[in-house]
């Protein structure tokens, strides 16, 4: 039998020598020794070859952390056996001697790389196993000490006993540099508790152009602690070693197989154990884990024998990184499905054969984690932003003008992860740190035009998708239905945030002297059919909020456009106590006027909700979902009336001088009951106009007529109401049910509705070269709004 005899793991700068006893080769058998070195999982032959039975290797400081292959061969070829080598540091003066950066392949190296490349970064240290290292990246030089500002990227890893330690999947992206073709320079430090090592200080990275990678599962940093093994070296004896692979969860109970997935989700930490049918000298093995496109996520994982339960453990956590949200799909009755989940596959050095459930041999263990699917609301979101690679929710949250919304999004979700059980306080106040940052966005603004409501509604979109990601909630979500279970721990905290996010806990705390009012807004909505919508309702919010005009102080809100929440009280929530506690002078809602140009003061709200599609595309209508549409279950009149100041909003001189073109507010008497026909006297505005943005003259004509501020008809007592002066949406529910809490209250505070006219983005006209009238961009908007309040305040 041939033998070997030598060191596998030989140190840099050590004499090494390897020899071959065999009792069946003749003594003057001549020995050929190669070795080779893996290149891209290849094994290539080096410049070394020596004859004899006994040689001896000595490696340099460039060996360090490679793999080699020593082959020993007959004069005639004939192989007669081959070993793995690892090259280890030697013993001497504890330091770090290289920082080495490499492309994705981690064998490249580049004197430019371009934003958007997968870059790695390799540390090779002598006699400092175990300890942990700090990787950052600057965008300027630094002293020995780290600077107060954030890194561009950061990592942390311990080095392993063979001295070298990778980071891998490093992006950097600058879009403005990127465009421009700018080169633009970096730095890399190491650290030792926050102590820069001036040694490897500021080792430079350049940045050119953009480079397009094979699509990542963007874990960053994943840090190697283990180079591959060459698994062709086990003997026969251990390959037919049988292997059974279990789950558990963290309280050691066996994952379960579910219809479609295994019990487990993503970022949920789970342990992996592996069963030999047989005891074996090995201490530790090593798994791979895998998606079917081949693309690894965990590569050489240590599964460490664990006497008491005689089986090799570790631990893992799927990256939430990993799953697809891309192939979701809305399907009826409220259900998002994912017909593609990924197939992970965990192997065992590669070769090494697995039981599965049915007794079967195979070299592959299969696992499906899943996570939450987003609802109807939250997937529309997902589709792509037009002249973007990103989605419509990230391009907002963005490419906001000053960044603040996207560092709270981005705090937010970093923070969530790291949280193991205080949950409340602290999305309480990640929630208020979100509606600040859009308030004061929007004050930074030196024009109306650049507020916008969008980064604020898509940024509360995507931190209540992570929320019901978070693994402490898998079992507060129905997953068959994508909907949050009623009186779980999650729908408290999603209260939590939406409550803080949307400003419902009003304070007049700043108001001092001055009267108080109230001006809410709304979501955007419809996106369906516009995804890039906005809501100059809730644009309107922002502007105003602690803002004083006149005597008056004034604090906003913004309601979703969903009717369940309206089921739950939303509004009742924020204006029950600041009505019975008499702690507010005015209450104005604000909505979008569907198709008009024009903005509307709404005389009446009804009871009856009319049924059209919600954000979560709740409605009675065709297209719709409709097991979840509730109406009239609401205790109340089947009318209120406004009782804001009409005659100080729209004047005397407004009314006597009407013009189409110049007129801006008009003042809706319309209504319907089951007991005739549709009331409105005068005639609407928007009976004249239709959805028209241009008129003939017969238009104008016709148009012509008294604008009416004060009230012309009275309400009839019988019947059931149909719609109310703004239609029977959530606009016109709003309204009613601040004016049904006022009345309850037996108050005499100003409630009101208005309809604020369709923004100019929103138009369409198709013949400029008649006449048209009057459209409203944003700026313009809230001017107007904020003229309509000065005008309601005034004495």
């Amino acid at each position: 039998m041939i033998t070997y005899k030598g060191n596998t793991t030989p140190k840099v700068g050590d004499d090494e020598w390897y020899e071959l006893s065999a009792t069946t080769l003749p003594e003057d058998t001549e020995i050929h020794w190669r070795l080779f070195r893996e290149v891209d999982g290849e094994w290539i032959k080096v410049d070394f070859e020596d004859i004899g039975r006994k040689i001896r290797l000595e490696f340099s400081q460039k060996a360090l952390g490679e793999r080699f292959l020593l082959r020993a061969y007959t004069a005639k070829g004939e192989r007669l056996t081959l070993e793995g080598l690892e090259i280890i540091p030697s013993k001497g003066e504890a330091k770090i001697t290289d920082l080495l950066i490499r492309d994705s392949s981690k064998k490249a190296t580049k004197e430019t790389y371009g934003f958007g490349e997968q870059i790695t970064v390799c540390v090779k240290a002598i006699d400092m196993q175990g300890e942990e290292v700090t990787l950052q990246i600057w965008d300027k030089k630094v002293g020995t000490e780290a600077p107060k500002e954030v890194p561009l990227w950061e990592g942390k890893g311990k080095i392993p006993l063979k001295g070298v330690l990778w980071f891998e999947n490093i992006t950097l992206m600058d879009v403005t540099a990127m465009f421009l073709g700018k080169e633009k320079n970096y730095y890399l430090t190491l650290s030792i508790d926050g102590k820069i090592i001036d040694a490897k200080k500021n080792t430079p990275l350049k940045l050119k152009g953009f480079q397009v990678n094979k699509p990542s599962l963007g874990i960053s940093p994943v840090l190697v602690g283990t180079p591959d093994r060459d698994f062709s070296l086990k003997s026969e004896e251990e390959r037919t070693i049988e292997y059974t692979i279990e789950l558990f969860d963290h309280k050691n109970n066996p994952i379960a197989k579910l219809k479609d997935t295994d019990d487990i989700y993503y970022q949920e930490k789970f342990k992996i154990t592996v069963k030999p049918d047989r005891k074996i000298e090995k201490k530790v093995l090593f798994l791979n884990i895998k998606d079917s496109k081949g693309e690894r996520i965990a590569n050489n994982l240590e599964a460490k024998w664990e006497e008491k339960t005689e089986r090799f453990e570790c631990n893992f956590i799927f990256p939430l990184s990993a799953y697809n949200e891309k192939d979701e799909e809305y399907v009826e009755e409220y259900k998002t499905v994912n017909n593609k989940l990924k197939k992970f596959e965990l192997d065992i050095e590669d070769t090494l054969k697995i039981k599965n459930g049915n007794g079967e041999k195979e070299n592959k263990y299969i696992i499906i984690p899943f996570t939450y699917k987003r609802n109807y609301e939250e997937l529309i979101g997902r589709r792509s932003a037009l002249l973007s690679n990103k989605s419509c929710e990230d391009h907002y949250i963005e490419n906001g003008e000053y960044k603040s919304i996207s560092s709270v999004v981005d705090d937010f979700i970093k923070e969530l992860n790291d949280n193991s059980g205080n949950f409340n306080n602290f999305v309480a106040k990640k929630a208020t740190e979100l509606w600040k940052a859009a308030v004061a966005d929007s004050h930074k603004s030196n024009k109306y035009s650049n507020i916008d409501d969008r980064s604020l509604y898509w940024a509360r979109i995507k931190m209540q998708v992570a929320l019901k990601r978070h693994p402490a909630f898998k079992n507060d979500i129905d997953h068959n239905k994508n909907k949050i279970k009623e009186g779980s721990k999650l729908e408290k905290i999603i209260r939590i945030f939406e409550k803080n996010s949307r400003n419902y806990k009003i304070s007049f705390s700043e108001a001092g002297n001055k009267k108080r009012v109230l001006v809410t807004g709304f979501d955007p909505f419809s996106l369906n059919n516009n995804i890039y919508r906005s809501n100059p309702s809730g644009v309107c919010a922002l502007a105003f909020n602690k803002t004083i005009i006149g005597d008056y102080f004034i604090q906003t809100c913004i309601f979703p456009v969903r009717y369940e929440d309206f089921d739950q009280g939303c509004v009742e929530e924020v204006v029950s106590d600041l009505i019975a506690k008499k702690e507010v002078d005015f209450i104005i809602s604000l909505s979008l006027n569907g198709s008009w140009y024009h903005f509307d003061i709404e005389r009446f709200a009804a009871k009856n909700r009319g049924g059209g599609q919600d954000n979560m595309n709740i409605g009675i209508y065709k297209e719709n979902d409709k097991s979840r549409f509730k109406n009239n279950e609401i205790i109340g009149k089947e009318f209120y009336e406004t009782t804001l100041p009409v005659n100080k909003i729209i004047t005397d001189e407004i009314a006597s001088h009407f013009d189409v073109k110049k007129q801006v507010f008009f003042y809706d008497q319309s209504y319907e009951s089951t007991t005739g026909v549709e009331k409105s006297v005068p005639k609407k505005i928007s009976d004249i106009l239709g959805e028209k943005t241009i008129l003939d003259e017969e238009d104008i004509k016709v148009a012509n007529i008294h604008n009416k501020n004060e009230n012309c008809i009275d309400i009839t007592p019988e019947g059931k109401s149909i719609r109310g002066s703004g239609g029977n949406y959530l606009s016109n529910e709003i309204f009613y049910r601040i004016a049904r809490v006022r009345d309850k209250n037996f108050s005499n505070i100003k409630t009101g509705h208005i309809h604020i006219a369709n923004p100019k983005e929103d138009a369409y006209i198709p013949d400029l070269l008649k006449i048209t009238i009057r459209l409203f961009d944003r700026e313009e908007i809230i001017e107007e709004i904020k003229k309509m309040l000065e005008r309601c305040f005034t004495k």
